[in-house]
């Protein structure tokens, strides 16, 4: 369990770099999936989950309001699921469908830090830099905090998950896994999509 809660901390702190912080690419979910799938002890499944939520998430940018799908939770509740022994289709899902509703707590949080912002609008006016710092090193603390707990919180609901799952009937198996190696073919399809306008424009 230590290990499980120390992951999650250092997941939370890497997630910053979606957009808070840095954007090194650290928060990928390519890279999530090495880096988890390593300290879990199980690199292939981690890289494969990795490459397979990159290539679903590649399409969304996160810039300026558009919030994205978070990859770096997704990833990581996905490599977890996977080492708690659901077969990598189900575990998939499982990531995709936390990184999704996720996006919800960062709308929140954005929305929080723009209320701080707006409450401290007479002392913004009188000392910019040092208000400034305090609301955004404070908003990244707080960050790092509930992306730890839902993550935390998320992990721990994958073995119920599990539980569940393993007795579902052999067709939805069948169903999960097609759907599951036809997801990042999504992803790649809507890039040449893409890249086939902007090079007509």
């Amino acid at each position: 369990m230590q290990l499980v809660v120390l992951i999650c901390l250092l997941a939370a702190v890497i997630e910053l770099d979606n957009v808070s912080f840095g954007q090194f690419g650290v928060a990928r979910p390519f890279m999530c999936g090495i880096i988890f799938g390593f300290l879990m002890g199980d690199v292939s499944a981690g890289v494969q989950l990795g490459i397979f939520i990159e290539l679903l998430f590649v399409d969304f940018t996160p810039v300026g309001g558009v919030l994205p799908p978070n990859g770096t939770v997704a990833t990581l509740c996905a490599v977890m699921a996977a080492c708690y022994g659901a077969p990598l289709y189900f575990a998939f899902f499982y990531g995709v469908a936390v990184g999704l509703m996720f996006r919800f707590i960062e709308m929140w949080l954005r929305g929080l830090t723009g209320r701080k912002m707006l409450a401290r609008q007479t002392e913004l006016n009188n000392n910019p830099v040092k208000v400034i710092n305090a609301i955004v090193f404070g908003s990244m603390l707080f960050q790092v905090i509930i992306t730890f707990a839902v993550m935390l919180a998320a992990v721990c609901a994958a073995k119920t998950f599990l539980y569940y799952a393993k007795p579902v009937n052999a067709n939805i198996h069948i169903a999960f896994n097609a759907a599951y190696l036809a997801a990042p073919w999504l992803g790649i399809f809507t890039l040449l999509r893409k890249f086939s306008v902007k090079v007509k424009a």
